[in-house]
Parts: C-alpha cells; structure tokens; sequence
C-alpha cells in the first residue's frame, strides 16, 4: 500500500525557514541555486509556486526577480514581477554585497562598496592591532 499523500502546501511550508529576512527553502535546491520541488512529474522553482499561492498567476512573458538575489528565498517580499530582459539587465547589476547588505544609499545612490562591510572589516583590524600591542 502506497504511503498516504501529504498536502502540497504542507509538504512545502514544511521546507520554508521563515526566521530570517528570506525565507529560505531547505528542501532540494538545484546546481543553479534555485529550490525545487517534486510536482509529479515537473519540478518546478519553489520561488514561483510560493509566488502563485500567495500573490497570484504569472503573466505570459513575465519572470520573477530576486530582488535579494537570493535564489533560493521564497519570501514575496523579495520578488518583484518582470520581463526576462529586464531580469536578465538587473542580473548585470549588483544591489547587494555577497553578505546582503544593501548598495544603494538613502537617496537611491549606487555605492561602490559595502559600508557595514567596511566597518566591520576595520574593526577586526583594529583589534588584531590592540591584541598584537
């Protein structure tokens, strides 16, 4: 006897850590960095099934963009709707440190390097310093 069927959204939710700013899917997670989620015979990106559970239907021609750049978060909040030449110029250009912080100033500048990378980059120096002294 085959053993019974668990929910899809169960089964899904089940893999989802939410208690981070991401939700970051822990389930099986493809060589492209994308989770993936065994659909019959389909496995297709957990980012866009969370996307059509909880916001709605994909347009025709439309892709989902990681705004965190993050591919395996599923969090709605972090994705944003777009055409694939739109997904494919962002891809092009870093918003974020590979750490996550943000490389866009309050004013919406474009910064070159990370500031809390910096600080925390200094500080470390500054005790090897102290400690050596």
């Amino acid at each position: 006897m085959a053993p019974p069927k668990i929910p899809l959204r169960k089964r899904l939710w089940s893999r989802v850590d939410t208690t981070g700013i991401c939700w970051e899917w822990r389930g099986y997670v493809a060589p492209d960095g994308y989770g993936r989620l065994k659909l019959g015979t389909r496995n297709p990106a957990v980012h866009r099934v969370v996307w059509e559970f909880l916001v709605g239907p994909i347009l025709e021609g439309m892709t989902l963009d990681h705004l965190c750049r993050v591919r395996h978060c599923v969090n709605p909040d972090h994705i944003e709707v777009v055409s694939l030449e739109e997904n494919i110029r962002r891809a092009h250009v870093r918003s974020h440190c590979k750490r996550g912080h943000p490389l866009v100033g309050p004013r919406g500048e474009r910064k070159e390097k990370c500031r809390p990378c910096a600080a925390e980059r200094q500080a470390r120096h500054r005790a090897r310093r102290k400690a050596a002294a």
